[in-house]
C-alpha cells in the first residue's frame, strides 16, 4: 500500500475518532472534562482535536481533488492543507505533552484517560503527530 492511500485511511479514522470522542464528551462528560454539551468547547483539548478533525477533512478533500486532476488518480494534498495538518498536529501534540507531563501526575492518569478523553488526550494526538512526521515526507 502506498503512503498516500495509507494516509487517506488514517485521516478517515481521525475524523471518525474526533467526532466520536467529542460526541461522547458532548453527551456525558467524564474524567477531567467536567463540562458537557457546548460548554466542553472551553477546553483547549476539545478545540485542538476538532481542529485536527477539520484539518483531516480539508486534507482528504484536497487530496481527492488533486487525485482526480492527476492521470494516475493518486494526488497529493495542497500545500495549504499540509500546513493546516501541521498546525493541527502541533496543537494536539501539545495537548498530549501537557497531559502526560503535567495533568496526568496532578490528577492521575486514569482520570485523564477515561471515556472520550482517552482519544482526545492520547490516541488522536499520537496518530496526528505520527501522520505528519512519518507519512507526510515523500
Amino acid at each position: 500500500m502506498d503512503r498516500n492511500k495509507l494516509r487517506k485511511y488514517v485521516n478517515i479514522f481521525l475524523v471518525i475518532a474526533v467526532i466520536g470522542s467529542w460526541i461522547a464528551i458532548f453527551v456525558s462528560a467524564s474524567g477531567t472534562l467536567m463540562q458537557n454539551g457546548l460548554n466542553s468547547m472551553k477546553y483547549f483539548t476539545v478545540l485542538s482535536n476538532l481542529l485536527e478533525g477539520f484539518a483531516s477533512v480539508v486534507w482528504l478533500v484536497s487530496s481527492h481533488k488533486n487525485g482526480k486532476a492527476s492521470s494516475n488518480g493518486n494526488g497529493k494534498a495542497s500545500s495549504q492543507a499540509e500546513l493546516l495538518k501541521y498546525i493541527a498536529a502541533a496543537a494536539v501534540g501539545l495537548t498530549c505533552v501537557v497531559v502526560l507531563t503535567f495533568l496526568g501526575p496532578l490528577y492521575g492518569y486514569p482520570a485523564m484517560f477515561t471515556g472520550g478523553s482517552l482519544f482526545m488526550h492520547l490516541v488522536t494526538p499520537l496518530i496526528a503527530v505520527d501522520i505528519w512526521s512519518v507519512l507526510s515526507w515523500q
